[in-house]
Protein backbone atom coordinates (compact mmCIF):
# COMPACT_ATOMS: atom_id res chain seq x y z
CA UNK A 1 0.00 0.00 0.00
CA UNK A 2 2.75 2.13 0.02
CA UNK A 3 2.72 5.68 2.00
CA UNK A 4 -1.13 4.85 2.51
CA UNK A 5 -1.83 3.48 6.02
CA UNK A 6 -5.53 2.73 4.66
CA UNK A 7 -7.70 2.11 2.01
CA UNK A 8 -11.81 2.78 2.48
CA UNK A 9 -14.46 1.30 0.78
CA UNK A 10 -18.15 2.44 1.13
CA UNK A 11 -20.79 0.79 -0.29
CA UNK A 12 -23.17 2.19 -3.26
CA UNK A 13 -25.77 2.33 -0.95
CA UNK A 14 -23.82 4.11 1.48
CA UNK A 15 -24.94 1.56 4.54
CA UNK A 16 -21.67 -0.49 4.86
CA UNK A 17 -17.82 1.25 5.57
CA UNK A 18 -14.62 -0.85 5.60
CA UNK A 19 -11.15 0.46 6.13
CA UNK A 20 -8.27 -2.11 5.80
CA UNK A 21 -5.35 -0.39 7.65
CA UNK A 22 -2.15 -1.46 7.37
CA UNK A 23 -0.37 0.07 10.10
CA UNK A 24 -1.62 2.30 12.87
CA UNK A 25 0.83 5.02 13.48
CA UNK A 26 2.97 5.33 16.96
CA UNK A 27 -0.28 5.70 19.36
CA UNK A 28 -1.93 2.07 18.80
CA UNK A 29 -0.46 -1.15 17.39
CA UNK A 30 -2.19 -4.44 16.25
CA UNK A 31 -2.36 -5.77 19.86
CA UNK A 32 -4.06 -3.36 21.31
CA UNK A 33 -6.97 -4.33 19.59
CA UNK A 34 -9.71 -5.73 21.44
CA UNK A 35 -11.79 -6.57 18.49
CA UNK A 36 -12.84 -9.83 17.23
CA UNK A 37 -11.15 -11.88 15.20
CA UNK A 38 -13.24 -12.77 12.06
CA UNK A 39 -12.60 -15.06 9.02
CA UNK A 40 -12.51 -12.96 5.90
CA UNK A 41 -11.99 -14.78 2.31
CA UNK A 42 -11.11 -17.75 4.65
CA UNK A 43 -8.60 -16.04 6.01
CA UNK A 44 -8.24 -15.11 10.34
CA UNK A 45 -8.24 -11.57 10.38
CA UNK A 46 -8.39 -9.27 13.28
CA UNK A 47 -11.04 -6.59 13.47
CA UNK A 48 -11.53 -3.52 14.88
CA UNK A 49 -14.78 -2.55 16.80
CA UNK A 50 -16.23 0.91 17.18
CA UNK A 51 -14.89 0.82 20.91
CA UNK A 52 -11.28 0.35 19.40
CA UNK A 53 -12.42 2.56 16.79
CA UNK A 54 -13.14 5.16 19.12
CA UNK A 55 -10.23 4.64 21.49
CA UNK A 56 -7.87 5.12 18.51
CA UNK A 57 -10.11 7.93 17.13
CA UNK A 58 -10.15 9.60 20.69
CA UNK A 59 -6.07 9.72 20.76
CA UNK A 60 -5.45 11.75 17.82
CA UNK A 61 -5.36 15.76 17.51
CA UNK A 62 -6.63 15.78 14.00
CA UNK A 63 -10.49 17.54 13.75
CA UNK A 64 -11.47 14.58 11.22
CA UNK A 65 -10.91 11.93 13.93
CA UNK A 66 -12.98 14.47 16.45
CA UNK A 67 -15.92 14.10 14.07
CA UNK A 68 -15.51 11.20 13.71
CA UNK A 69 -14.79 9.64 17.16
CA UNK A 70 -17.95 11.92 18.06
CA UNK A 71 -20.32 9.76 14.93
CA UNK A 72 -19.01 6.77 16.80
CA UNK A 73 -20.21 7.81 20.31
CA UNK A 74 -23.89 8.87 18.91
CA UNK A 75 -24.01 5.97 16.23
CA UNK A 76 -23.14 2.90 18.79
CA UNK A 77 -24.74 4.73 21.51
CA UNK A 78 -20.68 4.62 23.23
CA UNK A 79 -20.43 6.36 26.64
CA UNK A 80 -15.99 8.18 27.07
Amino acid sequence: MGPYPAVRYNSSDGTMSVAIVTHLGQAFCFDDLEGPIKGVWRNPSEGCDAVDALRMKKATVRMKDRYDAAWLKQEFDLKN
